[in-house]
C-alpha cells in the first residue's frame, strides 16, 4: 500500500513539474488519516432584472418647433443610468441626441422640439430594452 501511495505522489510531483507549476506543492498525508474536504458555501447567483421601459408624450398634436415632453418610468436599471430617445426613419430606428438620467425610483424625462412635419414614432432605450412606439403628429 505504502508503495502505491508513493508512486501516485511521485506522479502528482512529477506532473506539476513538467507543467511548470512553481505554486504547486503537493502535501500528501500520512497512511491511514483521513482527509477532509473543504466547504465552501453555494452562493446563490440571481437572475438579472428584468429590464423594462414605458414611455409617454404629454401631447398628441404638436407643432414643428413645439417643446414635446417624452416621460416615462424604466425598472431593472441603476439610478443613473442613461435612457435614450429612438426616431423611426421609414424601417430603421435612429439614435436621437436626446438623453436622460433615470431618477430614485426609476423615472425619467426627455425634451424635444420636432422640426419635420408629419406623423413621427419615437420610442425610448434603456438596459437593452425598448419601450412601445409613441406616435406623435408634428403640425
Amino acid at each position: 500500500m505504502k508503495r502505491v501511495h508513493r508512486l501516485a505522489v511521485a506522479a502528482v510531483i512529477g506532473t506539476a513539474a513538467i507543467a511548470g507549476s512553481t505554486a504547486a506543492a503537493v502535501a500528501a498525508p500520512a497512511p491511514g488519516t483521513l482527509v477532509a474536504a473543504a466547504h465552501h458555501p453555494v452562493h446563490k447567483v440571481g437572475k438579472p432584472a428584468k429590464v423594462t421601459v414605458s414611455a409617454a408624450a404629454n401631447k398628441r398634436d404638436v407643432r414643428a418647433g413645439q417643446e414635446l415632453r417624452i416621460t416615462g418610468k424604466v425598472t431593472g436599471v441603476r439610478p443613473g443610468s442613461k435612457v435614450r430617445l429612438q426616431q423611426q426613419d421609414h424601417r430603421r430606428w435612429v439614435n436621437l441626441p436626446v438623453t436622460a438620467t433615470v431618477q430614485k425610483h426609476g423615472e425619467y424625462q426627455l425634451h424635444i422640439k420636432p422640426a419635420h412635419k408629419g406623423r413621427t414614432v419615437y420610442r425610448v432605450t434603456a438596459g437593452g430594452a425598448v419601450s412601445h412606439n409613441v406616435i406623435v403628429t408634428v403640425r
